[in-house]
């Protein structure tokens, strides 16, 4: 049994039940469990497959718990990352991981794609938040 499964048995024993709270956000688990099979969807339209390395650079909260749910259920990896990390630092990560995909929020993609460029392949982002 993995996370996956123990979260689907709390989401089916009790849907309507609070399963992540985050200052003033909760999310029930048939909440969480919508917006993981859509965010899982995302990333499979982004060529995620099991195996793959994501790098995420999130702070911590809703969006991050839900891509930790979504990696573990489509099998990929999280290379999570400080989203108060130098550009330079932030495209070691990424060369280090082999990453090919990067959820982030706006202001961190902005520096990651400056740190990537020229990196000589493909590099599929999902941007998390306002612009």
């Amino acid at each position: 049994m993995n996370i996956v499964d123990l979260f689907l048995q709390h989401a089916t024993a009790a849907p309507a039940k609070t399963a992540i709270v985050f200052g003033d956000s909760a999310l029930s688990y048939a909440q969480v469990q919508d917006r993981t099979e859509r965010l899982c969807g995302l990333l499979e339209a982004m060529g995620v497959r099991e195996g793959d390395c994501i790098l995420v650079a999130l702070d911590n909260g809703i969006e991050f718990a839900l891509t930790m749910l979504a990696a573990a259920e489509l099998g990929a990896m999280l290379a999570p990352v400080a989203t108060s990390m130098p550009a330079v630092a932030m495209r070691r990560s990424l060369d280090a991981t082999c990453a090919r995909f990067v959820i982030a929020s706006n202001p961190v993609c902005r520096r990651l794609l400056g740190s990537a460029a020229g990196r000589g392949d493909d590099l599929s982002m999902l941007v998390v938040g306002a612009p």
